[in-house]
């Protein structure tokens, strides 16, 4: 869940359980598992293509399905980036408030190597695998959007990354257009109180 799930839950706990101060409370033995992204851009442009699409997953047998005219928006990409690193040092002084040593998991070694990944967790949530003989299923029937539009991605974030990296070239405006005058009067201007 992202950080502004866990604070809506809080919301709605704190109307039904008297004095509830935070989810240890309903459940005081429970573990907290955070996955994290290394490269947040791609975290972001993939956001972005799913909303663009309005396609958020593919089902593995889908080999047909290309991702067509998904619009270049550098602002939106950024606006990702931002919300995704907000999230992420929101998480951070979350479990620094409340004590908590989470098992962290970073994506891009899950994606690799999915079973230690899984053992890893089994093992930080002391779960006796002894008990059970199920057989694991690496893709649940679906494939990562990124592997079945590839090509759309990679153009996607080298655009981004020659914008990104070229804030406060005096071209910003002629590159980026009128929304770089909105953006900046939204932030530096304080436009978000209209």
């Amino acid at each position: 869940m992202m950080h502004n799930h866990r604070a809506h839950l809080d919301g709605h706990l704190c109307k039904y359980i008297d004095n509830y101060g935070s989810l240890g409370d309903v459940f005081p033995k429970h573990k907290w598992l955070f996955m994290r992204r290394r490269d947040v851009i791609n975290q972001a442009i993939s956001w972005h293509v799913a909303a663009s699409s309005q396609r958020w997953h593919v089902s593995s047998d889908d080999d047909d399905f290309k991702y067509q005219d998904i619009p270049y928006d550098y602002f939106s990409i950024l606006s990702k980036v931002m919300i995704l690193c907000a999230n992420s040092v929101n998480w951070e002084t979350y479990f620094a408030l409340m004590k908590i040593a989470p098992h962290t998991i970073v994506y891009e070694d899950f994606i690799v190597d999915v079973e230690a990944t899984v053992s890893g967790i089994i093992e930080f949530l002391e779960v006796d695998t002894s008990v059970s003989g199920g057989v694991f299923q690496r893709d649940g029937g679906l494939s990562r959007l990124y592997t079945k539009a590839k090509a759309t991605y990679d153009s996607l974030k080298a655009r981004f990354m020659d914008d990104f990296m070229r804030i406060g070239h005096p071209d910003d405006n002629v590159r980026l257009g009128p929304s770089f005058e909105k953006w900046n009067k939204f932030f530096f201007e304080s436009q978000w109180r209209m």
